[in-house]
């Protein structure tokens, strides 16, 4: 399950399945998860970017209005 709300409070997600835009990044076991953490902990200004990103794609891509327009589409409405 996907949540957006990680990027609409400013937060960094790191799922398991590559997502789009570089606003999430892939892991391949716990190694390269513990890794990437302790590389972005250290690395602010790349986090942040990432974070920034992220939160600048949700807010313009999966709004209500996004949402219903998709249902509507879909529906035939």
């Amino acid at each position: 399950m996907i949540s957006y709300d990680d990027d609409r409070v400013n937060s960094m997600l790191f799922p398991e399945y590559e997502m789009i835009n570089e606003t999430f990044y892939i892991y391949k076991d716990t190694d390269d998860l513990i890794n990437k953490i302790r590389f972005y902990l250290k690395h602010e200004q790349d986090r942040e970017g990432i974070i920034d990103k992220g939160y600048e794609y949700i807010s313009q891509n999966h709004t209500f209005i996004n949402r219903i327009e998709e249902i509507i589409s879909i529906c035939d409405i």
